[in-house]
């Protein structure tokens, strides 16, 4: 049975110009396929900054320690995001992000956009959930491919560091990341951060060497809201 209708399974089209192209069901492909091997979560994979819906945050609801209400630091976190993308696509010097807020508020979401984006570009990325990719590596120690996550983690584009949270660090998983994060600092290569730790608190749980080279690594963004973005979306709220 024929999946494509465009190309007919062909791969390729004849343009206006009477030259064989590319269908764009190879592109589709093409995209699934780095997106399996950048570890993008499935559930993520279609989403682009339109999926971004900012009717989530209230604009009547203030953070009181900034002075906005939740829609705007939303939008700002999503401005944020669209620029950054920008700079990383066209090869200008971009400063990591940092985005934190309660658990549903759309973090992952919004890194995961960032990710399918740099990859339409062409651009190398890495999407690892912290604690399961601290656990893989560990198994992975005298593996034939050992080392080979961390080194993915310190050369790729760009890596996004998903669910960076109130955990328990050991000293082996604090040093870990501080390995990643120090030389993603000393040679320019951005990380989108999410977590459920404000920056301020970030040393309890992470050490002050690693604080403060995300601090120089990358801007925070806060996303507050009042109720788990996931629970009112099965609820159609």
């Amino acid at each position: 049975m024929t999946k494509c209708l465009i190309c007919q399974d062909r791969g390729l089209i004849l343009n206006e110009k009477g030259e064989y192209e590319k269908c764009q069901c190879l592109s589709k492909k093409d995209l699934s396929l780095k997106q399996e091997k950048s570890f993008i979560p499935p559930l993520y994979r279609n989403m682009t900054f339109a999926d971004f819906d900012l009717s989530y945050y209230s604009k009547y609801h203030i953070d009181r320690e900034r002075n906005i209400s939740y829609y705007e630091s939303a939008q700002r976190a999503l401005k944020a995001a669209i620029n950054f993308v920008k700079l990383l696509t066209t090869n200008q010097p971009v400063k990591g992000l940092y985005f934190s807020g309660p658990v549903g508020s759309g973090k992952t979401l919004l890194a995961a956009i960032i990710a399918n984006e740099a990859l339409k570009a062409g651009k190398d990325v890495l999407f690892v959930v912290v604690p399961e990719y601290l656990e893989k590596i560990k198994q992975s120690f005298g593996d034939e491919n050992d080392g080979y996550l961390i080194e993915k983690a310190l050369s790729t584009e760009l890596l996004i560091l998903d669910d960076l949270g109130a955990h328990n660090y050991t000293e082996w998983t604090k040093n870990t990341l501080y390995l990643i994060i120090n030389h993603r600092l000393y040679y320019q290569l951005p990380v989108v951060i999410t977590t459920n730790i404000s920056l301020e608190d970030l040393e309890n749980y992470l050490g002050e060497r690693t604080t403060s080279r995300i601090f120089e690594l990358c801007h925070h963004y806060w996303l507050p809201v009042d109720l788990d973005i996931r629970l009112r979306k099965t609820r159609g709220m």
